[in-house]
Order: structure tokens, then sequence, then C-alpha cells
């Protein structure tokens, strides 16, 4: 955080000490607290702190929302201003006649102009029910929007990416874990040793089962299930993995019980904890384990190595 920042929030906690006193305790963060800077009032100060104990600064500014909501936005795609490029060099012509030819120095090449980095995307909550979205996205993409207005009759932006996204999760879903698809087969069907590692498509969707559509799944939440020593669960909801809690390589089956939902980064460590000797990090020695088949496979990657 910047100087600015912290010397912002000291001199609002003059008025509100209990910021310093939720800060030191950890409670709360200093970005959050910059965030009520000038929210806070004396008659619901203290109660607007309490609210925000505990919170991200993603939950606080759905709070501060909440409390003062602002009006929508108007839908807007404009182009954004080209980069600026190297000045022209002119040789500007002497004011005054040198007295010795000075010596020559070859001249160094034009920069090259600098790329303007791409600005970050913007999701901001304007109530408790409206969110103002803005990205940079590429002229293709300004294309296809133009193009998905003109097959609406109203040519409403929010509706348009709404339906796409929905569209796009129910296909992300129903290729990974086979969510939204007809059953063919109960999961109890499949279950047992296996010579593939890909999970039927039955297991999937007893383990990321959507209750109330493609948005809430139901029996680990569409969440990493990883615990830590703490006893606080993983708040990862992207990249998420199947994961054999008593390692594929090592049971060589699928079941039901034994998988859970886990994110990438927890899936690694789960891998180095297993598979690792004393749960060193990934590039150790592994160790290899007989598949049925009379086959060496590698217990990482459970793939057949190549006999020496």
């Amino acid at each position: 955080m910047c100087a600015a920042c912290r010397i912002t929030v000291a001199r609002e906690s003059r008025r509100f000490p209990r910021m310093l006193e939720m800060l030191r305790a950890g409670r709360i963060h200093l970005s959050g607290l910059r965030m009520l800077c000038g929210r806070l009032t004396q008659d619901d100060g203290d109660e607007l702190l309490e609210q925000a104990a505990g919170k991200t600064r993603r939950e606080i500014a759905e709070l501060l929302a909440r409390r003062d909501p602002r009006p929508p936005v108007p839908d807007a795609i404009r182009k954004l201003p080209a980069a600026a490029g190297p000045e022209p060099t002119a040789d500007a012509a002497p004011l005054f006649a040198a007295a010795a030819p000075a010596p020559s120095v070859p001249e160094a090449a034009p920069e090259a102009p600098r790329e303007r980095p791409p600005r970050p995307a913007v999701v901001a909550p304007l109530s408790a029910e409206a969110y103002k979205v803005q990205y940079t996205a590429s002229r293709e993409q300004r294309d296809k929007l133009r193009a998905a207005q003109e097959l609406f009759p109203t040519g409403d932006l929010a509706t348009i990416i709404d339906r796409a996204l929905t569209l796009l999760i129910a296909d992300v879903n129903k290729k990974r874990f086979a969510a939204g698809r007809k059953p063919r087969t109960k999961a109890a069907a499949v279950e047992g040793p296996a010579r593939s590692r890909r999970v039927p498509d039955a297991i999937r969707r007893e383990v990321f089962t959507p209750s109330g559509g493609v948005m809430h799944p139901s029996r680990d939440g569409g969440q990493c299930t990883y615990v830590g020593p703490d006893g606080r669960r993983c708040e990862e909801r992207g990249r998420l993995e199947l994961d054999h809690r008593d390692g594929f390589a090592r049971t060589w089956e699928h079941r039901v019980a034994s998988s859970r939902l886990l994110c990438r980064a927890h899936n690694g460590y789960a891998a180095d904890q297993m598979y690792t000797p004393s749960g060193t990090p990934s590039g150790g020695v592994m160790h290899l384990v007989m598949h049925p088949s009379k086959k060496w496979m590698d217990a990482k990657r459970c793939m057949p190595r190549k006999e020496t």
C-alpha cells in the first residue's frame, strides 16, 4: 500500500481509535480500512467496522455498495487511445560555429515505441444486485459483440454476456465434471479396479453434482476441500481438479468416497506429501509402484517407464 493510503488511514484513526485496535488485533487489514475512510460516521462508525471485520476487500466493497447503492452505468464500447510513438528527431542548426570539429559519435538507434500495459479488469459493486464490469477487449471480440447485438432485438450487452457465460460454464462443467450429461450408468457400477487414470463420468457427477443448476455444485461446494493445520479450508474455486485421497498410483481404483476436489496447488502438494520422500518438494526421487499388468509405473504421472 502506498504511503498516501497509510497517511489517510492514520488521519481517520484520530476520529475512530477503534480502527487501530482492530488492526493491531488482526481483525481487519489495512486495505479494508482504506476503503472505509470517508464512509465512517459518528452514528454508525463502530457498527460498520464490526461488519467489515474478517472480510476481504471484495466483501467490504459489496458491504459498502449495499449501504450506499449507486445507479447503474450505461453500456459503453470505446476505442482506447493508441500508444504514443517516439518523438521525431531533427538535427537542430548550431547557434555558434564550433572552433574545432567534434569527433564523430555514432548515433544511437531510436527507441522502439513502448507498448502500453493492458489495464486490469474492473468488477465493482454498484448495489446489492448490480455490478460494473470493465475490461480491455480486442478488435475481434468487439466485432463479435457487435454481431451478437445485431442478432438480439434489444442489443443489450448485459443480456448477451450473461447468455454467453451461461453456455460457457455449462460446456466446461460438462467436459470436466460430466455435469449436465444424461447419466447412462451409476457410480456404483463403475467403482473398483481400473486400468485407466481417467475418472468415469458417473463418479465425476457424484463428486461434482449441481443441485440448483451449473452454478451451485452440491457435495464439495465447487471449492477446494483442502483443510490446513489451522482448520481453515482453502477458498479457491478456480482450477479445480479431481484427486484420489489414497493415491491412484497405489490403489488403481476409482471410488466416490475416495475422490475429492482440490485446486491445482493443493493437488500438487498432496502428491508431494504422498509420493516423495518425507514430503519433499517436487523434483525428489519418485517411488515406483507395480501395476497389475506387471509394468513399472511412475507413481506421480502413472506412465509406463522404459525398461533399461
